[in-house]
């Protein structure tokens, strides 16, 4: 059964606290909604919620924009956080504003689940309205954005860390670096100094690097070669992951893994575009398999590990339905012996892998500094990145200072 048949047969009714409609099957219609239920005790009221966008101006603030995410509450409480979009975000704005802020106005923010359920009741509207597919993939972000400064807003509440709050495991992570530039060098490519540039990664203090195969005009074959003079520049401990972007067939796929099973790749993403494939090459090469980036909301990431297809899952907090979506995913993962890892959102993704034993092993994903400047330059008492390690900020929530300088120089409003 999906959100939307579980939402139709009246659980929103139980969330909500109220039974207002005709009968345990009666769809929510459009406009209307629920009344708010009664706080808990200590309640944290939400009063509002403020958006707007953080970019730069340069190529990649355009192609990648922030959105920053503010929550009010009447006692004083702001909660807030920000997640990065790469495409289709024009309609989010809406969403918020016009679905999920009404929604939540009244709530308790405390009552951090039930917030995150009753935002559903936006897509059940759009269901109803005939647009709840082609809005979906909007919505699960705008929903991400929206679920991270709520959490936000309980950690200064309670006075405590996120990661303390979601079971504190180390508050020390690895971190793995990335961007566009990590790709197969093309024809004028020079196996030293392709092994100066790795080799400099350590002595920036990464602790891994994610590389990306599966461009044409490059054969498995070649890329294999490419990501072994990477293992050989970095040395055996450095963590090494091939991501493909579900670009290859199951042969190619398979071609790649056997010409690089013997270097200790961390993991091999997204070989192929769907799950059976995914668990074709899994079950061919015997190499740890990682996905889950490109689901939507935690019932995808079940298929994964129901159809054996991933060893790692690395659901994405800011895609898909935010810190409480990927907390369900964990918990899931645990059941079915699969390890958990986060993809990019580093600024959310810290908080989430501190509080898992997969952290430690895992980390997180950074891009370099020119990349995302936001996270190394907004962030005052940015934690650092040293001999491969990235130290979590101890303040309440996610724990940021925001320069407010920047914060303004950057904001566009929506």
């Amino acid at each position: 059964m999906n959100r939307r048949d579980l939402l139709r047969t009246g659980i929103s009714l139980a969330l909500a606290g109220a039974p207002t409609l005709a009968g345990a099957g009666a769809h929510v219609r459009p406009g209307k909604a629920p009344p708010v239920p009664p706080p808990g005790p200590d309640p944290l009221i939400i009063e509002d919620v403020e958006i707007f966008w953080l970019h730069d101006g340069t190529k990649m603030g355009a192609a990648f924009p922030r959105l920053f995410v503010r929550v009010m509450t009447q006692q004083g409480v702001v909660g807030e956080a920000y997640t990065f979009f790469w495409h289709s975000w024009d309609k989010v704005p809406a969403l918020i504003q016009e679905g999920i802020t009404p929604l939540l106005k009244g709530m308790d923010a405390m009552q951090v689940e039930r917030c995150w359920q009753r935002a559903w009741l936006v897509l059940d509207r759009e269901f109803a309205g005939g647009v709840g597919n082609s809005v979906m993939p909007q919505f699960t972000r705008a929903l991400a954005a929206v679920d991270a400064a709520v959490w936000d807003a309980v950690g200064k509440a309670l006075n405590a860390p996120c990661y303390k709050l979601w079971g504190a495991f180390s508050n020390q992570l690895p971190v793995v670096t990335f961007d566009q530039r990590y790709r197969h060098p093309g024809p004028r490519y020079d196996p030293a100094r392709f092994a100066r540039r790795m080799a400099k990664l350590v002595d920036m203090g990464f602790a891994g690097v994610k590389l990306k195969p599966g461009r044409r005009p490059y054969t498995p074959a070649q890329d294999a070669e490419w990501v072994r003079g990477a293992r050989e520049a970095v040395g055996p401990d450095f963590l090494l992951q091939a991501d493909a972007n579900t670009r290859w067939s199951v042969a190619e796929a398979v071609e790649f893994g056997r010409g690089v099973q013997d270097i200790n790749l961390r993991w091999l993403e997204e070989p192929c575009r769907t799950r059976r494939d995914i668990a074709a090459v899994r079950a061919a090469t015997g190499l740890p398999i990682c996905a889950g980036q490109s689901e939507l909301e935690p019932e995808g990431a079940r298929y994964l590990m129901t159809e054996k297809a991933v060893d790692i899952c690395n659901y994405d907090p800011g895609y898909a339905c935010g810190p409480t979506a990927w907390r369900k995913v964990y918990g899931l993962a645990q059941a079915f012996r699969v390890e958990m890892a986060v993809h990019q959102q580093p600024q959310v993704a810290g908080h989430l892998m501190a509080a898992t034993p997969d952290g430690v092993k895992h980390g997180i994903e950074v891009y370099m500094r020119d990349m995302d400047p936001f996270f190394y330059e907004m962030i005052e008492n940015q934690g650092p990145i040293a001999n491969g390690i990235y130290t979590l900020p101890e303040g309440p929530g996610f724990g940021f200072v925001y320069d407010q300088k920047l914060v303004k120089k950057y904001r566009h409003n929506v």
